[in-house]
């Protein structure tokens, strides 16, 4: 299995997960078919793992749930609705997807939000470094 079908794999598992949840949360699977403007086959295929996720998808679950934390939509990382791991280049994807910025959502464009995660934590990492040397030097 390539990285990509690998990627496709858990993308589609996320998506699933996360239309379980929609339901566990009181979403009918009619409100979900209008919202996704589908039909029930094709949502029963997103819960059963076999439908295509692409791009449309993404932005159809973003518009249904805006508080999807989308690296974990996107990658798996952290938790579906971690606002702790969030930053601005989460918010600025999200909008870009929204904005149609993008043509495909495929290991390219969501590894240069990667990066600038990455970027974020080791800012971060080096705040708190300071931060904790100046707490010490005060204790």
């Amino acid at each position: 299995m390539t990285d990509n079908q690998e990627h496709t794999e858990e993308l589609r598992e996320r998506v699933s997960f996360w239309i379980y949840k929609m339901f566990e949360y009181g979403m009918t699977e009619k409100t979900l078919m209008i919202k996704f403007s589908s039909t029930k086959q094709y949502i029963n295929a997103l819960k059963n793992r076999s439908g295509s996720v692409g791009l449309e998808v993404i932005k159809k679950i973003i518009k249904v749930d805006n508080k999807i934390n989308v690296r974990w939509l996107l990658i798996g990382e952290g938790d579906m609705y971690s606002e702790n791991n969030y930053s601005a280049a989460d918010e600025t994807f999200k909008s870009n997807i929204l904005e149609n910025k993008y043509d495909t959502i495929d290991k390219t464009a969501y590894t240069t939000v990667v990066k600038a995660w990455e970027q974020d934590r080791v800012l971060w990492t080096k705040q708190i470094s300071v931060l904790t040397d100046i707490i010490e030097k005060k204790l």
